[in-house]
């Protein structure tokens, strides 16, 4: 019965904790901002509610009224936010990573690598090119995505694995090691490997680790058949000759 109740209290506090930082103020916003203060090097914005926010080339830092500091980098791609009691907040989005800490240092990180902006998992496809003499995979990435498939991205995925396969139909591929073939499906471009890449569907032909060539074509414009063929004909060309 103890154990029960002090899991159920370490639930709760780790609950409150949660809707404590993520129910704070993350993102520096210009609604209402006026510029009250511009260089060369620098521009100061003042809203209404007594935020502070002052841009250069490669940084945002927001004071507002409560004591509360945002500062982004876009060099780098993180931002860290400090609130009045000691709490913080880091989001590192070329890694996916969102780090909150509170005040007396206790940590959470959430990853969202392999996951949608909503936490939601992205599930793995991994289809067989060829088993023999070597193996050539072509595989749904999670990793190299942040959304799930929808039914323009599947139908790449699978065009994409037809002209493989019947590629190896009628000249195997032969090289002593083993190929893999990823894509990936990048739509909102907000962290990981899809940071700053928004709308794009990449196809990497990989081998020992190594990335050899990257395709990559807009999701928008491959629902077209013609665009499609082009994109997959390129690929195919470019398996023929490895």
């Amino acid at each position: 019965m103890k154990i029960i109740i002090k899991y159920t209290v370490i639930c709760f506090i780790i609950t409150v904790i949660s809707i404590s930082i993520y129910s704070r103020v993350t993102e520096i916003t210009y609604e209402n901002a006026i510029v009250k203060e511009e260089t060369k090097d620098y521009t100061v914005f003042a809203k209404p509610d007594g935020t502070v926010i002052t841009k250069t080339k490669i940084s945002e830092k927001a004071v507002f009224a409560d004591g509360t500091v945002i500062e982004f980098n876009h060099e780098t791609g993180i931002k860290e936010a400090l609130y009045k009691d000691g709490s913080k907040l880091i989001v590192d989005y070329p890694k996916g990573l969102r780090t909150s800490i509170t005040a007396d240092g206790v940590k959470q990180v959430f990853d969202y690598n392999g996951k949608t902006l909503y936490g939601d998992e992205i599930a793995e496809i991994r289809r067989k090119v060829q088993t023999d003499p070597v193996l050539v995979e072509f595989i749904f990435n999670p990793l190299n995505s942040d959304d799930l498939p929808d039914e323009i991205t599947m139908k790449v995925f699978n065009k994409v694995f037809d002209v493989l396969y019947q590629k190896t139909a009628t000249a195997k591929y032969e090289n002593k090691n083993p190929l893999i073939i990823e894509m990936g499906y990048c739509h909102f471009g907000n962290y990981g490997k899809c940071y700053k890449t928004v709308n794009k569907i990449r196809v990497s032909f990989m081998q020992k680790g190594k990335v050899l060539k990257t395709f990559e074509g807009s999701s928008l414009l491959l629902k077209d058949d013609v665009k499609l063929k082009e994109f997959t004909d390129q690929i195919a060309e470019y398996f023929k000759g490895i």
